[in-house]
């Protein structure tokens, strides 16, 4: 089982108790298009996705990000 966390969830109760941290990072309202790079095209989540994929208006996120370092990767911007 998985789980993803959307806008603003980082800083919720529940992320925050399965980090084990307090989960602060940096951001910005950049308003800019962001590019998403397919990192392990085998992984299940990443089915039918090219080599990358953008998102248009996005805020940015930064280093960093006070979470454990994760099992797999398996997109990076």
């Amino acid at each position: 089982m998985g789980l993803i966390v959307l806008h603003s969830g980082h800083f919720s109760k529940i992320f925050k108790r399965l980090m084990g941290t307090p989960c602060t990072l940096k951001w910005r309202e950049a308003g800019e298009r962001e590019r998403l790079w397919v990192t392990c095209p085998s992984h299940p989540i990443a089915e039918g996705i090219g080599e990358f994929f953008e998102l248009e208006n996005e805020e940015m996120y930064g280093e960093q990000f006070a979470v454990p370092e994760p099992l797999e990767t398996v997109f990076i911007s």
